[in-house]
């Protein structure tokens, strides 16, 4: 095989491996080809390693998904690889060209579709931020490792001050520029392992991962400060409760507890109440 295909297929397999996932499912046959050429890795294998890969990105449907595709095309692949050899032999390298452009076309647009439902199901639309499906999804996996064992896991449920008062006065425009002005805060002073939701309306949620409660409310503090000094967030200000996961709680138990925190931050408002 000539050195033009197998910068393809180098290039192709990079696509693929991306966490855009529009070529994703395709691992498995580029990988195939490479085991023809090269003598590298067994495509089949590589459909258990993409499922744990794709599970960590998106939700395990999906990932099945993105996985039984991929065996899809690694089987096409092998089917496409014998038919040459027997009826075509002296076109073995065309047809594979030809297969090439043919994946990556169908992978990119079912991909693209995939990932892109995948995207509207999980994030929301207006602050671009986890929903709360996506805040489910991710605290269940949190609670998990924090019961696996010595892993302490913090949540903080964030209610906007005054945000009826703005949609009043000043329009529910201005209301949605609000919340996309706080997201973006969020985005900017937490960290990238936190987990930051739109809880609904105007409340967004964090979980904070294999953090103490003292380096928590360092965040969530940073967060009411920033909002607080913030010219383009108005009148808005934060009202924030914090909780450490506790072993022996469940999904329900932590929104239950949280909620009780924020309910005690809203009293007073623009403050930050936490249980150890």
């Amino acid at each position: 095989m000539n050195w033009s295909l197998a910068f393809i297929l180098a290039l192709l397999k990079f696509l693929g491996q991306t966490k855009s996932g529009h070529l994703l499912f395709l691992e498995p046959f580029f990988v195939f080809l490479g085991h023809l050429h090269f003598k590298i890795n067994q495509p089949f294998a590589r459909c258990q390693q993409m499922y744990i890969y794709t599970n960590k990105i998106f939700h395990k449907h999906t990932s099945l998904i993105f996985t039984l595709l991929g065996a899809a095309s690694a089987s096409i692949a092998f089917l496409i690889q014998r038919l040459s050899e027997t009826y075509f032999p002296s076109m073995r390298e065309v047809v594979v060209y030809f297969a090439i452009i043919l994946f990556a076309i169908f992978g990119a647009i079912i991909g693209k579709m995939i990932y892109e439902l995948h995207y509207m199901a999980m994030f929301d639309f207006l602050t671009k931020l986890g929903n709360r499906w996506y805040f489910n999804i991710r605290l269940t996996q949190e609670i998990e490792r924090n019961r696996s064992g010595n892993y302490s896991v913090c949540v903080a449920a964030i209610d906007v001050d005054n945000f009826k008062q703005i949609n009043d006065q000043m329009g529910h425009y201005a209301g949605d520029a609000v919340l996309v002005n706080i997201s973006n805060i969020f985005r900017k002073y937490t960290r990238n392992m936190d987990v930051v939701a739109r809880w609904g309306g105007d409340e967004f949620v964090i979980i904070f991962p294999d953090t103490d409660m003292r380096s928590s409310l360092e965040i969530t503090n940073k967060l009411k400060d920033v909002v607080l000094a913030s010219e383009e967030c108005g009148i808005a200000t934060l009202s924030i409760g914090v909780v450490t996961i506790a072993r022996d709680w469940d999904k329900k138990q932590v929104i239950r507890e949280v909620d009780l925190m924020l309910r005690a931050a809203k009293k007073t408002k623009n403050s930050v109440v936490s249980l150890a």
